[in-house]
């Protein structure tokens, strides 16, 4: 949506939404504002609550007597710094663009909200931030890349070259017996959500069998829940008794097992105990997850209410709530942890039957972290697949899959390489044959693009190693004069 709003000239429309850290609290204006030594002796009297947006200096002088009487009796410096800091407490010291957040206008956002300007956005700021630029009347949209979607498709892609097959991930198979294996022995490096080590221990425990599982253990895998996945797995596998906190909600909880994991469970639970609405049901998922202790006392006693006209005892309902309370801390959404899970089995379907295409489409997309290349290469040949050195007979700027099932070092993971070199010597032994020595190499390629710093780069990393008679240290050897003087044309007939 954001590119065809572009695309369709809507630029004025769309906008990135500000976000403001470090609140500024009380004694640091004192010591921010005029000099520090003028006011040693507050210093006693004043306490600095980071974060805080109350009126801290109104309270303050109810509490502490002393500041009260600097106020009124205080030097004149002293008293008007107070009123400067009473009037700049809970501003931000520094204000950022917030990741993903974008705002759509129906129509010119300078009509409609103040804006600003930002390093790091070609679109304009808000100078409202979230919340603030919604209650407006503001479209407020989270734009969220994934880098996983970019390996999926370039695994596609080559699947597609090494087998000549079509892979829809949309059909494929949701009870995959293979795809499940891999899950149940926790290989699940390089996939998305699933490949920490502490969830790949919880997966060999749990060793799950359907999709369901998936959704729940990428729920219950974060801080506050996480403590419940031993009960998930114990109950799961019949090594505890499942309970119910009430019949009517058995259906609602059956695929967790009795734990209540999602936000969608909790309302569900307020609409069939206590007749709210959707839209009920969801201020109280909201109250409880946001601990808006008002709203919730209110949704209680409308709770209880429902929950006696359904013939529901009172204790049952308000220990129920209770639940639903305490569940709703950590209550995660279970259609964000669907999507994501369904995005992390289509890349253990594409790593448990294209192992080889799936990997190289990881390696590909982490060239520029070095411990991922290394980890993603150890769990490659723990798969016994072998992974080649760099070639600039066969590399790509990519790791690729070569006929043999190995996969070849893309030349772009290679440091002091750039894309236009690689670019330049593909295109080079594409048109013109394999080069047949590093001298060929250098009579061939455009050399602005492949320097003297490139040439040593391939030969470290081993890029020359298949010519042959020759040793990785010879082209060391005065290897810029060399190179560079079996390229020029006086050199010709040698080559």
């Amino acid at each position: 949506m954001y590119n065809l709003l572009l695309e369709k000239d809507q630029y004025f429309c769309l906008g990135r939404i500000i976000k403001t850290s470090g609140y500024r609290g009380k004694l640091v204006f004192l010591l921010e504002t005029d000099d520090p030594t003028a006011y040693d002796h507050l210093e006693m009297v004043f306490i600095d609550i980071e974060n805080s947006l109350v009126p801290w200096f109104i309270q303050a002088y109810k509490e502490v007597p002393e500041l009260a009487d600097i106020k009124k009796k205080g030097k004149e410096l002293e008293k008007k710094t107070l009123v400067f800091a009473e009037t700049l407490e809970g501003s931000s010291r520094h204000t950022g663009t917030h990741a993903c957040g974008v705002i759509i206008a129906p129509n010119d956002l300078i009509e409609n909200i103040p804006l600003s300007i930002a390093k790091d956005s070609e679109l304009m700021v808000t100078q409202y931030e979230g919340k603030q630029v919604e209650s407006v009347g503001m479209l407020k949209m989270d734009f969220l890349g994934l880098k996983t979607l970019s390996i999926l498709k370039d695994a596609i892609r080559n699947i597609k070259k090494s087998y000549d097959v079509e892979i829809d991930l949309d059909t494929i198979p949701l009870d995959d017996e293979l795809t499940f294996q891999l899950y149940q022995r926790g290989e699940t490096i390089g996939t998305f959500q699933f490949e920490s080590e502490g969830m790949r221990k919880h997966l060999k425990d749990l060793k799950p069998t359907n999709i369901e599982d998936l959704i729940a253990m990428n729920a219950l895998y974060r801080p506050g829940p996480m403590s419940f996945i031993p009960i998930y797995i114990k109950r799961k596998h019949g090594r505890e008794k499942i309970e119910y906190p009430h019949p009517m909600i058995e259906d609602i909880l059956k695929p967790t097992f009795g734990i209540m994991v999602y936000q969608e469970q909790i309302m569900q639970t307020a609409r069939i105990m206590a007749g709210f609405s959707l839209g009920k049901a969801d201020i109280l998922r909201r109250a409880m997850g946001k601990k808006k202790i008002e709203i919730m006392q209110t949704q209680k006693i409308e709770f209880i209410e429902g929950a006696l006209k359904k013939n529901i005892e009172k204790e049952k309902a308000e220990e129920i709530f209770g639940i639903m309370e305490r569940f709703a801390e950590y209550g995660f959404n279970r259609s964000h942890s669907a999507a994501y899970s369904l995005i992390a089995y289509q890349t253990a379907y594409l790593k448990a039957h294209y192992p080889a295409e799936y990997m190289a489409a990881v390696l590909t997309h982490n060239l520029n972290d070095i411990k991922k290349i290394t980890q993603f290469t150890d769990e490659t040949k723990r798969q016994n697949i072998d992974v080649l050195g760099p070639d600039v007979n066969e590399s790509a700027y990519s790791f690729t899959v070569t006929k043999e099932g190995t996969i070849r070092f893309g030349m772009g993971a290679i440091k002091g390489v750039g894309e236009n070199a690689v670019k330049a010597i593909v295109a080079e032994r594409e048109a013109n044959g394999p080069f047949r020595n590093i001298f060929d190499m250098a009579k061939r390629v455009n050399l602005q693009a492949v320097n003297k710093s490139c040439f040593e780069a391939l030969a470290k990393a081993g890029a020359f190693d298949r010519f042959e008679g020759t040793h990785r240290a010879q082209f060391f050897l005065n290897s810029f004069n060399l190179c560079f003087y079996c390229s020029s044309t006086f050199c010709s007939d040698f080559f």
